[in-house]
């Protein structure tokens, strides 16, 4: 009987990830297979992407749950500092974090969509599409995208872990949150919820990206502890993705 695989992706952009794991444990792996997928994701249009993505029968996925929601040590609504050109992949709840937005933030027309061709009802063009194939918009999510700055609903990790995961299935964490790794990895070490994870993928963001969030303490501790650790951002990674070997 195959191992049962819990994947949990924090910071899933657009879902590159879960593409991984989805072909590493259910096209490629004879021992175990993916029976759970957890993504959160902060960012508005990264969310919506996976949405639009997922909702395709070629790439649904069984038991995919796609949170808009940013992981943290606390259940609360933060501050969150948007990249929004590119892939997004700067946007971090860290307000050191280079590459995202400061002070004063307000999304511009081209991040907010108005350069799309179809209108939703509620006026806004930014939308998109369900498994049902209707348009949906952000209203319809009632999703809050403008201020002065935007903001994320984040979850304890830790106790969200506690109530989700079970260590009868084989837990594998990617972690790629722009900073915010560090005190939430901290938290999961001093709660015990790091026991629950089997494998672990993490980037830790450099000192020179996060200056003030940067903790080589966590690092050490987190190595220390954690020696089925995979560095998700390095060159050896990438290798070993595109070779089949991850």
């Amino acid at each position: 009987m195959k191992e049962n695989v819990h994947f949990i992706d924090c910071g899933a952009n657009v879902g590159i990830a879960i593409d991984w794991a989805y072909t590493k444990y259910n096209l490629r792996s004879k021992d175990q297979k993916l029976v759970r997928v957890d993504a959160f994701e902060p960012e508005v249009k990264n969310y919506i992407t996976m949405l639009h993505k997922y909702s395709h029968e070629e790439l649904q996925i069984d038991n995919l749950n796609i949170h808009l929601k940013a992981v943290w040590t606390t259940n609360e609504i933060k501050k969150f500092f948007v990249q929004f050109w590119g892939t997004r992949t700067g946007s971090s709840l860290m307000s050191d974090k280079e590459q995202s937005i400061k002070t004063g933030q307000v999304f511009n027309s081209r991040y907010l969509g108005t350069d799309l061709d179809h209108q939703h009802a509620d006026g806004k063009k930014f939308y998109y599409t369900d498994k049902s194939g209707e348009i949906r918009s952000l209203a319809d999510m009632k999703i809050e995208y403008a201020g002065p700055f935007s903001v994320a609903q984040c979850v304890d990790l830790s106790e969200w872990i506690f109530k989700n995961v079970s260590k009868e299935n084989y837990n594998v964490l990617k972690i790629d949150i722009e900073g915010a790794e560090y005190p939430v990895i901290d938290h999961l070490l001093k709660t015990g919820a790091h026991e629950y994870i089997d494998e672990w993928l993490v980037e830790f963001t450099a000192e020179k990206k996060v200056p003030e969030s940067y903790d080589q303490g966590v690092i050490d501790k987190f190595m220390a502890m954690n020696p089925n650790y995979v560095d998700w951002d390095s060159e050896e990674m990438i290798e070993k993705w595109n070779n089949g070997t991850l």
